[in-house]
């Protein structure tokens, strides 16, 4: 899967081609991801699985388990999350995890 070429929007909004082939439905690309609730569980949950973390880490070369870690490591791993886990959710993943983080706002807001 060539990663190097960013999701480009299609004549539908809000779907993006993605990188690995097809069109996928309700996702965002990296820059805008980092606003959707979706993509920051993915990312908290992904950054939570210490395995994951150590096996990104030695295929890419990362230092983002230990003290060292720098900015790119982080941009890194946001990209990496984003391509093999955000961008590959199915469509229904999608539209639940986003409802629920919706709902869990507007519980807050009417709480708080």
């Amino acid at each position: 899967m060539d990663h190097a070429h960013p999701a480009q929007p299609t004549e539908k909004a809000n779907s993006y081609n993605h990188p690995g082939g097809g069109v996928m439905c309700g996702r965002l690309p990296l820059s805008a991801a980092y606003f959707d609730p979706v993509f920051i569980n993915c990312l908290s949950s992904a950054i939570a699985e210490p395995e994951l973390v150590e096996q990104f880490c030695r295929i890419y070369g990362s230092k983002l388990n230990t003290s060292q870690r720098s900015e790119d490591d982080m941009r890194a791993f946001s990209k990496f999350v984003h391509d093999s886990i955000y961008m590959c959710l199915p469509d229904e993943a999608i539209h639940s995890l986003r409802a629920n983080a919706l709902a869990g706002e507007a519980g807050e807001v009417s709480h708080g």
